[in-house]
């Protein structure tokens, strides 16, 4: 398994050992066939230090992290003004770039969802749904704050439609939800 493509695990392992171990500088392991840029070298050998060989394999698929995770990432890094690229290392997110999304999205007032991937409300089969129910699923997201997907759970429409009747009702109220099929 490679890291960054450019060492497998155990190079990498042996490079940090001997940076960490043995008191080779940055330079020399670079003499040594190191590919690795001076900050990204320096961010795996924080990782390794404080998560072994988990904090430096790469990944094969993306991670999965609950609402209540993120929330209490950018509750730390708000309130006791942790940077993000040490929360990233601390809890072993692979890329800061991650937590800075959340700390965003949080900020806007977004919220932090998660969101997986074949939950039954992205895959539902449409129901057959008048103007009035619409309009009703539509006011009811948009006053309550809920997001798409709880919307779609609570009212057993699928996640698209929920989605597409909102954004039509932002744009053209509720004149925007008629059903124009067949219509000439």
């Amino acid at each position: 398994m490679r890291s960054y493509s450019k060492h497998t695990v155990e190079e990498l392992e042996r490079y940090i050992q001997m940076y960490l171990d043995e008191g080779w500088s940055y330079r020399e392991l670079c003499e040594k066939g190191l590919l690795l840029s001076d900050s990204i070298f320096n961010d795996k050998v924080l990782r390794y230090q404080e998560h072994g060989l988990t904090g430096i394999q790469t990944k094969k698929r993306n991670n999965r992290y609950s609402k209540e995770f993120k929330d209490s990432i950018v509750k730390e890094h708000i309130e006791q003004g942790i940077p993000v690229i040490q929360l990233a290392r601390k809890y072993n997110i692979p890329s800061d770039y991650t937590v800075r999304e959340w700390i965003i999205k949080y900020t806007k007032g977004e919220g932090l969802k998660t969101y997986s991937p074949y939950p039954e409300v992205y895959t539902m089969k449409s129901r057959k749904v008048t103007q009035e129910e619409k309009i009703e699923v539509v006011q009811a997201c948009l006053a309550n704050n809920l997001s798409y997907k709880e919307t779609a759970e609570k009212y057993r429409v699928s996640y698209n439609n929920v989605y597409s009747w909102v954004q039509k009702y932002k744009t053209h109220g509720s004149e925007g939800l008629v059903d124009g099929r067949g219509v000439y």
